[in-house]
């Protein structure tokens, strides 16, 4: 099972094209679940994103925007193991979801 903040491969070969991966933004403690809650990573280059709801993160190198205005559930059958993990982006991760449901 993977951990909140675990950036995973995006398992959609199409959308895999322009959002590689998936970052978990589930909790730990949401357990016994068949989904889990996650937001695409978008290339830099491929999307205009505003810092405060979308903080740029590193993945292997390359910067990505977290678009976490497009968050959704997955079957966690489909994830695969971590590539990487954004825990060390956690303050500005959450910020950004606070912006998203509470708006500051």
């Amino acid at each position: 099972m993977n951990r909140q903040f675990d950036v995973v491969a995006n398992p959609d070969a199409i959308d895999a094209e322009h959002r590689p991966f998936l970052v978990v933004l589930q909790s730990d403690l949401v357990a016994g679940l068949t989904s889990t809650v996650v937001a695409p990573l978008v290339p830099r280059g491929q999307m205009k994103g505003a810092h405060r709801l979308n903080p740029i993160v590193t993945v292997e190198g390359q910067e990505y925007w977290l678009a976490t205005h497009e968050l959704f559930a997955v079957d966690q059958r489909f994830l695969r193991g971590a590539v990487s993990s954004l825990s060390d982006d956690r303050d500005a991760i959450i910020a950004s979801l606070d912006f998203v449901f509470i708006g500051f």
